[in-house]
């Protein structure tokens, strides 16, 4: 999961790929079952619960190390995915 603390375009990976973008998107979609953006958030939410579970830091350098613009962006897509807050979603995990 290296670089998800990174932005990451969906033209770029459709560059490495060498297929236009929405292409790229298309094939990726019906393979996946998401889109290439919901697919690295849904990486990101998956390291944030792994960062959590470490305790070695604080819920906005998680976010941050996970590749969210803050903590209210983490919780903002936890509610969005999970339906859950980001803490209630980190106590199930």
């Amino acid at each position: 999961m290296a670089h998800l603390d990174e932005p990451i375009e969906v033209g770029a990976l459709a560059d490495v790929a060498g297929r236009s973008r929405f292409h790229f998107t298309r094939v990726f979609t019906k393979s996946v079952g998401l889109t290439p953006h919901r697919y690295v958030v849904h990486l990101r939410l998956r390291r944030t619960i792994e960062l959590a579970r470490s305790g070695r830091q604080g819920l906005g350098e998680i976010a941050a190390s996970a590749g969210f613009a803050d903590q209210s962006h983490l919780s903002r897509w936890a509610r969005r995915v999970h339906g859950v807050s980001i803490t209630r979603l980190l106590a199930r995990s």
